[in-house]
């Protein structure tokens, strides 16, 4: 989860919580202008490690646009609804966590992002 330092420095990120049982849902990262809504969909293992990356971010309050990071087990259950407009899902089916499997999705958030111009991407390669 969002340790106190991450929360410090992301005060915009919201944790989203299953209204019942209180389960981690995910992370919204509102943007700071309108643009696409984006939904990254991945596994719990490394869903908090990607949340407490991008929020450690310093420019992401700046993002346009919105970034939905959520349990890919969340995806059509009724704790959490898809919005109803979104530009882009991107799924990362990747089980297990780690350093490598961390770093991948990271990277991979980033390209999308960039690609949809929701950040400008400097030192991002979108391969």
């Amino acid at each position: 989860m969002l340790d106190d330092q991450d929360l410090t420095m992301a005060p915009f990120v919201e944790v989203l919580t299953a209204a019942v049982s209180g389960r981690l849902i995910g992370y919204r990262l509102p943007g700071s202008r309108p643009g696409p809504q984006v939904v990254i969909a991945t596994y719990k293992a490394l869903l908090e490690p990607l949340g407490s990356r991008l929020s450690a971010l310093p420019t992401l309050a700046w993002m346009r646009g919105t970034l939905f990071v959520v349990d890919i087990d969340a995806i059509g259950d009724s704790a959490w609804q898809v919005p109803h407009v979104v530009d882009a899902i991107l799924a990362l089916p990747i089980h297990s966590g780690g350093e490598v499997a961390e770093t991948q999705i990271y990277w991979s958030t980033l390209r999308l992002c960039a690609r949809l111009r929701m950040i400008e991407g400097r030192g991002v390669t979108l391969r």
